[in-house]
């Protein structure tokens, strides 16, 4: 079979090949496509990036007796970008001990809108996969899994929660607002 290039051509971008193969070509959801930085009382301003590797995991403070909460943004944002996820972090870690993962799918969540919607099955598969690794690796109990998502976050939350059976909770946002 032809490859999108190999049929089409190389594009310009923003041209309508360029868009098409927004549109019409998956992600590649890699390990390194879809990042994920760990927060704890221990380094609640400096992020531990993540990868479900054995090798990457060790080097971070995870601890499986806290409940883990992954927080997944939206469309056309970022984690630091969305200045309410950032509270919603600094929160928890001052009210309580937590490992808060932030999930960085922003690869995947820009324009066109018809082409977020459609990563976010790829993505919420992948976070589902970190999730099973982090069980099996740890021995974190599925229960302990808190997912907070904001708009497109929120579906890939319910996208993890189809793929993770006995996840402790979900949490869909439309507008966070904070003042």
């Amino acid at each position: 079979a032809q490859s999108f290039d190999d049929f089409f051509g190389k594009s310009v971008p923003g041209s309508a090949v360029d868009l098409a193969r927004q549109v019409f070509v998956p992600p590649a959801n890699t390990n390194d496509s879809i990042q994920y930085s760990l927060f704890t009382r221990s380094n609640p301003r400096d992020a531990c990036f993540i990868e479900p590797t054995s090798e990457e995991f060790d080097h971070c403070p995870f601890d499986p007796n806290l409940e883990t909460k992954i927080l997944i943004h939206g469309f056309i944002v970022t984690v630091e970008t969305y200045k309410s996820f950032v509270l919603i972090k600094d929160a928890l870690l001052k009210n309580g001990s937590y490992n808060v993962i932030y999930v960085h799918w922003n690869r995947y969540n820009g324009h066109p809108y018809p082409q977020a919607v459609k990563n976010t099955v790829p993505v919420g598969k992948k976070i589902a996969e970190f999730i099973k690794f982090i069980k099996k690796h740890t021995g974190a109990k599925y229960s302990s899994f808190h997912l907070i998502g904001h708009s497109l976050g929120a579906h890939i939350s319910g996208i993890v929660g189809k793929n993770v059976c006995n996840l402790g909770r979900i949490t869909g946002t439309l507008k966070l607002i904070f003042k």
